[in-house]
């Protein structure tokens, strides 16, 4: 189920088209760190959703194409090179990179279930009580390739991941909990439609949460600064939050998207300060 939510059809639909030859202005870049999903298999959900974008904003049809990266290191080799004008990025690579790329928040995006509220530390029933009793423990999740922000946002300062947990990395939404059902981890973070799942499947059964992050504001949709025109910039923040409304509410419902929000920098003051940048 997971695989059609967010990755799996608006994100890896849109970088499938990212064979295409592009560099413009208006090019989106889509980074998620340990993102998953096919791009081929969604690729046809997000063309429709491109086409009304440039609709909405007022752009000529095929103006606006994209790129899906899951590596935190080739996106930022890829804003480097290609100069794209608009993103969306995990809030990690947001807040890491906000002043670097003179990045402006332009919206957000809200998807079925909140996925990404807020991420919760799950262990089995009884095992432990405290994060503290975590040091030197297995922490497998697909929540964790961004150690800085985990530290200083997730864990709010309280912790270095790095040196905290032994960290196991994966690109499933599902693997965390079952790794830590079976005993083959100590914990796992899960997001609020990840904690859902699990809820609802057997392995969940015999785990519990025993830390919650701070509440997250959902993953921003951003301009470059030195990229994007103003004008661009101002028509694409108006034409977001009715993108899904009318003639796109199927369009987005197909992506698996409920809506777009309006926001802008400060709606991401909090992880900000934590984040300390």
């Amino acid at each position: 189920m997971l695989r059609r939510i967010f990755t799996a059809s608006l994100f890896a639909g849109l970088m499938g088209l990212g064979a295409m030859a592009w560099a413009g202005p208006r090019d989106f870049v889509i980074c998620l760190p340990l993102g998953e999903g096919s791009a081929a298999a969604a690729n046809r959900y997000i063309k429709p959703f491109l086409r009304l974008m440039e609709k909405k904003a007022g752009w000529p049809k095929g103006s606006v194409t994209g790129r899906y990266i899951t590596g935190i290191a080739a996106c930022k080799a890829y804003v480097r090179t290609h100069k794209p004008g608009f993103g969306l990025l995990s809030q990690g690579l947001y807040v890491a990179n906000r002043r670097a790329w003179h990045l402006k928040v332009i919206g957000r995006v809200d998807m079925p279930r909140g996925a990404g509220r807020r991420l919760y530390l799950v262990v089995k029933k009884g095992a432990y009580s405290s994060l503290d009793q975590l040091k030197g423990k297995t922490l497998k999740s697909n929540h964790v390739a961004e150690t800085s922000f985990l530290s200083k946002v997730i864990f709010r300062g309280k912790v270095n991941a790095a040196r905290f947990f032994r960290l196991r990395s994966t690109s499933s939404p599902l693997m965390g909990f079952k790794s830590v059902h079976r005993g083959r981890a100590d914990c796992t973070l899960v997001n609020d439609d990840e904690l859902a799942i699990m809820k609802r499947r057997r392995e969940g059964k015999d785990l519990e949460i025993i830390y919650k992050s701070p509440r997250l504001p959902q993953t921003p949709v951003v301009a470059f600064g030195r990229n994007a025109s103003k004008a661009d910039i101002a028509a694409l923040r108006k034409a977001l939050p009715s993108l899904c409304f009318g003639d796109g509410k199927s369009v987005c419902q197909n992506a698996m998207i409920r809506r777009f929000k309006s926001a802008g920098d400060g709606t991401y003051r909090s992880i900000v300060r934590l984040f300390g940048r």
